[in-house]
C-alpha cells in the first residue's frame, strides 16, 4: 500500500497500525476484527493526529492509542479526530520514560522510578509500585500480571501487581535489552542481551516459598540433586529475538527475515519420539522437563520407557 510519508516509525496493533514522523501519526485499519483476514486493498486511513513535541513511542490496543512525547503520555481512542484526550502524568508528577498498553491496562514508568497501572476505560489509577532502588526499565507479560523490573543498580526483580510482591532474579545481567515471556508456559521468561539469552522459571510453590530459578541443564540423573548453575543460549550478532513460544525463540534477521532456535534448556523437548525414541533420548527428554518443572511430561516418559 502507498503511504503519505516515509515513516520514521511503525507500530502494529491487532486491528490498526500507526506510521509517524516527528510529531505526527497516521492511523490505518488493516482488518475489521482481531481474527479477520488481512486485506491490503481494504486498508483505510482512520485518523491523523498531531502531537505536541517529538514522539518517542506509541502503543495500540484494539480501541486506544497511547503516545509518549516530552515525558507526557497522550491517551485517546484511535478512530477519532477530535475526541477527549487524557494526558498523564498529572501536574507536578515526574515525566514518563516508558509505557506499555496491555489489554485494558496502561502501564507506565516515570523518571522517579514509580511503576503505575491505569485502567484505560475508566482512566483510573489501580496501583503504584516503587522499589528500594529506582526502577529504570520494565518488561510486562502479555496480560500485565507479571513484570520484570530493572533498577538503577542493574539488578532485576519479578513483580506481581496482584499481590504487590517482588522477588529478586538471580544472576541477572544489567546489560539486558529485552525480556520475552513464553506464550505457552506462563512461568518461563528469558532475558536477552546482545550475545546471549538466560532462561528463568517462576516457582510459585516450594519449600523455600515463591522464587525465581535460573534454569539449569541436567545431563545425568546424578546431577539432579546438585546445585547446578543456570545455562545460557548464545545468539548470532545479527539476530533480534522477538517471540518465545514453547522454548523456541523466533528472531528477526535483516538478511533473511525470521529465523529460530531452541533454548539450550529446551533443545530436545520437541524432538522426543515417544516410544520410538532411544534410552538416551528418553533420558534427555526426562531431564529437560524435570529442570522446567514439567512433571506431567516426566511421568509420561517414565511410563513410556
Amino acid at each position: 500500500m502507498d503511504l503519505e510519508i516515509e515513516p520514521g516509525f511503525v507500530q502494529l496493533g491487532q486491528q490498526h497500525f500507526a506510521v509517524g514522523i516527528n510529531s505526527s501519526i497516521w492511523y490505518y485499519r488493516w482488518r475489521q476484527d482481531a481474527f479477520g483476514q488481512v486485506d491490503l486493498k481494504g486498508v483505510t486511513l482512520v485518523c491523523k493526529r498531531d502531537y505536541f513535541g517529538t514522539i518517542k513511542s506509541v502503543c495500540l490496543n484494539d480501541t486506544w492509542t497511547a503516545v509518549l512525547s516530552d515525558g507526557v503520555v497522550t491517551l485517546h481512542m484511535i478512530e477519532t479526530q477530535n475526541g477527549d484526550d487524557f494526558k498523564l502524568p498529572l501536574q507536578s508528577q515526574s515525566p514518563i520514560i516508558q509505557f506499555h498498553i496491555v489489554d485494558s491496562f496502561l502501564i507506565m514508568l516515570d523518571a522517579a522510578g514509580k511503576l503505575m497501572y491505569y485502567l484505560i476505560d475508566d482512566q483510573a489509577l489501580l496501583t503504584e509500585h516503587t522499589d528500594e532502588n529506582k526502577i529504570v526499565k520494565c518488561f510486562p507479560n502479555r496480560k500485565g500480571t507479571r513484570i520484570v523490573c530493572v533498577d538503577a543498580t542493574g539488578n532485576g526483580t519479578f513483580y506481581n501487581p496482584v499481590t504487590d510482591v517482588s522477588i529478586m532474579i538471580p544472576n541477572f545481567s544489567p546489560e539486558i535489552e529485552n525480556v520475552l515471556w513464553d506464550l505457552e508456559d506462563r512461568n518461563i521468561f528469558i532475558t536477552v542481551d546482545k550475545e546471549k539469552m538466560s532462561s528463568y522459571l517462576f516457582v510459585a510453590i516450594s519449600l523455600d516459598g515463591a522464587h525465581i530459578l535460573q534454569l539449569p541443564e541436567y545431563l545425568k540423573l546424578d546431577e539432579v540433586d546438585m546445585q547446578k548453575p543456570g545455562v545460557i543460549t548464545y545468539i548470532d550478532k545479527d539476530l533480534k529475538p522477538i517471540i518465545l513460544k514453547g522454548g523456541f525463540v523466533y528472531s528477526y534477521a535483516r538478511a533473511d527475515g525470521i529465523r529460530g532456535q531452541y533454548l539450550t534448556t529446551h533443545s530436545y523437548i520437541n524432538s522426543w519420539r515417544a516410544s520410538n525414541d532411544s534410552d538416551e533420548g528418553h533420558l534427555r527428554y526426562f531431564l529437560q522437563n524435570l529442570a522446567c518443572h514439567r512433571y506431567a511430561e516426566c511421568m509420561e516418559v517414565a511410563r513410556t520407557s
